[in-house]
């Protein structure tokens, strides 16, 4: 199935197989550290990717916080990197939050929490590999 921005998602997916077999190999980093690994090799394939964005969070129009997005690649795909033992509501409904804020129609959720999952395996993707789009959002909509 073709997806909006679909050949950034796919690279991310590429990274997120070569970087959980490692992790597993030299387990103990943090949820920072393997974000940085993850933006290391996403910035080696060549796409922009920025740390730590900032994104405003309004509530009835008025500013309420500021929340800070993992990663952003080609100012189009939101990334935020988890490391749990299992993706809750909550991790989905951040992500959704971050787009509908920033206003970028696409969202990965990228969980390294499960070293064991294997990534042939459909159940096992879904554990740590979520994406989102949001056709609001979408400036190819209508």
């Amino acid at each position: 199935m073709k997806y909006l921005y679909n050949g950034i998602t796919d690279e991310v997916w590429k990274a997120l197989r070569k970087l959980i077999p490692e992790f597993k190999i030299h387990p103990g980093l943090s949820e920072i550290e393997k974000r940085n690994a993850l933006y290391n090799a996403l910035n080696a394939k060549g796409l922009a990717v920025s740390k730590e964005v900032p994104v405003i969070h309004r509530h009835n129009g008025q500013r309420v916080g500021v929340g800070y997005m993992d990663l952003v690649i080609d100012s189009r795909v939101v990334v935020e990197v988890k490391d749990l033992q299992a993706i809750r509501t909550k991790d989905i409904e951040q992500l959704e939050l971050y787009m509908k804020d920033s206003g970028l129609p696409v969202g990965v959720l990228i969980n390294f929490g499960i070293p064991q999952a294997d990534l042939n395996i459909p159940q096992d993707r879904e554990k740590v590999f979520v994406r989102r789009y949001s056709y609001d959002n979408d400036p190819y909509k209508d």
